[in-house]
């Protein structure tokens, strides 16, 4: 059990959401339902999990629970404090950890699909630490997820990405406090409207949020050739 008296305050702005992958996307009736509580008093949740950053400009990895920084940051504002146990380490170790954590909210079957596709192809964490892959069972037992699941997500990695797509068609994300920038994405009938800090740190945790990391990197290169002036 997680000893709640190493707990310290910090300042949810300095947290660096990029680390934490153990979630597809945020589930908005979960932030809703945790802002409500907060501003009416009535919740005090378990402290999140971050791991130390010494020298990035955000001094905090995040390892678990982006739901409640987003519940604390909308109740509170830019200035939002929340309580966290802070551990020594690196980005490597935060998304090592981040993928098997799951202390205040159960995992959907695509939070478990996203844990496995990190490991399978995020470059921070795919190899052991002797640069050897994972096995199958490495993986399974490391993300707490049975081992057909890890098979399935080898062999068709692009489900989670049609998946993801799907859910983009509805999703809606709630800013933080401070300026933003909207824009929307259309596909289809349906769109998705994202309202970006203008701070390009936080806007990549937003985005990141919204499509999910398989997704995201898929648009990341589109971009890089849109920018380079490369028609594909």
């Amino acid at each position: 059990m997680m000893n709640y008296s190493d707990s310290v305050h910090i300042k949810v702005r300095d947290i660096d959401f990029c680390g934490a992958t153990n979630r597809a996307e945020i589930n908005d009736q979960v932030v809703d339902e945790l802002t409500k509580a907060l501003k009416a008093g009535q919740l005090f949740f378990p402290p999140i999990e971050v791991v130390k950053n010494h020298s990035g400009k955000l001094k905090y990895w995040l390892i678990d629970g982006r739901h409640r920084c987003l519940a604390c940051q909308v109740a509170n504002g830019d200035g939002a404090i929340i309580r966290a146990v802070v551990y020594s380490g690196t980005q490597r170790d935060a998304v090592l950890l981040s993928l098997r954590s799951n202390h205040a909210l159960p995992r959907s079957d695509a939070d478990k699909r996203a844990a496995v596709l990190t490991m399978l192809t995020n470059k921070l964490v795919s190899t052991k630490k002797g640069g050897y892959p994972w096995s199958d069972h490495e993986i399974a037992e490391h993300c707490c997820v049975d081992l057909q699941l890890v098979s399935q997500v080898r062999i068709d990695p692009t489900a989670s990405i049609k998946r993801q797509s799907v859910a983009l068609l509805t999703r809606t994300i709630k800013p933080p406090a401070g300026p933003t920038l909207q824009t929307k994405q259309r596909h289809g009938q349906g769109h998705t409207l994202v309202s970006m800090p203008w701070d390009t740190k936080r806007a990549a945790g937003v985005l990141l949020d919204a499509l999910g990391t398989r997704y995201a990197q898929s648009l990341v290169a589109e971009l890089t050739n849109c920018m380079e002036g490369v028609n594909t």
